[in-house]
């Protein structure tokens, strides 16, 4: 008897969270939650949850249930989130393929105390100090600055997991100040020669020579801490060209600090880089005549 209570007590709330679903898709033109369209970024989808439903364990069956029925009800694009139990009452935004969410919100929802810096357009942004990538750009939204989803849940230590067509994020915030997690030596070696080697490189040619850095340290063939990786001279020769010179000593800009921090959480593009070269100005094929390339970012080429 209990049993049948409980579930019709589910059922009088899925009908109801669906309802509420049905006419925001049907009032979408004149609902204030919804986003309006994109000035900077297109396209844009946006999920609406209009009530708080309890779901403390995402993998039970009741949150299944009520998972399939949200997304049944619906448009095909909405996307439905849950945080910690709670469908989140606020907008999706959807920018290339990943899922955005104002960063502030989504503390107040979830219960977080954090402080981000998110600069629009900026393709990172910190928590507590903590860097992570948006290499579709810290977007601009009604709620303030929306960052991907999926890399603040990792910033925030929480777990994401995409389920029957929703997004459920569950666990405690715990986030280790950036002062405290980076190591000092480590971030001032690795900045410098993401700089002097990558300058005007995108974020992403910036960190996969961040990577390569890092696989070198990780590898029983090259020296085992940054700074010896950098100025190693193997051979007689230094394997870092600007570590011969006055460039590695350059101060370095924000996105080379940011990039050497996205590669000190662990953020790797790839974990076989050990190599890289730009073509056009090589004084010697040794490395493409000898190594399998693995990809190319901007005017570098990356090699096993």
């Amino acid at each position: 008897m209990e049993y049948l209570k409980k579930r019709r007590r589910l059922v009088c709330a899925v009908s109801s969270l669906c309802s509420a679903a049905i006419f925001a898709s049907f009032a979408a033109s004149s609902s204030p939650l919804i986003a309006p369209a994109a000035q900077a970024f297109s396209p844009l989808r946006v999920g609406i949850a209009t009530q708080s439903l309890p779901l403390d364990d995402p993998d039970s069956p009741d949150a299944g249930d009520v998972a399939l029925a949200l997304t049944s009800s619906f448009d095909s694009q909405a996307y439905p989130l849950f945080i910690r139990g709670r469908a989140y009452p606020r907008e999706t935004l959807y920018i290339g393929d990943e899922e955005y969410v104002a960063a502030s919100d989504f503390f107040e929802f979830a219960g977080v105390d954090a402080e981000i810096v998110a600069g629009v357009g900026e393709r990172y942004f910190t928590v507590n100090g903590r860097c992570r990538p948006a290499f579709c750009g810290v977007a601009e939204s009604e709620r303030g600055a929306a960052v991907p989803l999926f890399e603040l849940c990792r910033a925030l230590g929480l777990e994401y997991d995409e389920k029957d067509g929703c997004v459920f994020v569950t666990g405690d915030a715990s986030v280790v100040p950036g002062d405290e997690f980076y190591d000092d030596e480590d971030l001032y070696w690795l900045s410098r020669i993401i700089r002097a080697e990558s300058e005007t490189e995108p974020l992403e040619g910036k960190i996969a020579v961040g990577n390569v850095v890092l696989n070198r340290v990780r590898s029983d063939s090259f020296p085992g801490d940054v700074k010896d990786v950098v100025f190693d001279r193997r051979f007689g020769v230094a394997q870092f060209s600007p570590a011969s010179t006055d460039a590695i000593y350059v101060t370095p800009d924000e996105e080379s600090v940011a990039a050497a921090k996205i590669c000190l959480e662990g953020y790797s593009l790839s974990d076989e880089i050990i190599f890289f070269m730009n073509p056009d100005l090589a004084s010697s094929s040794w490395i493409s005549d000898n190594r399998p390339a693995v990809m190319t970012i901007g005017n570098h080429t990356f090699y096993s």
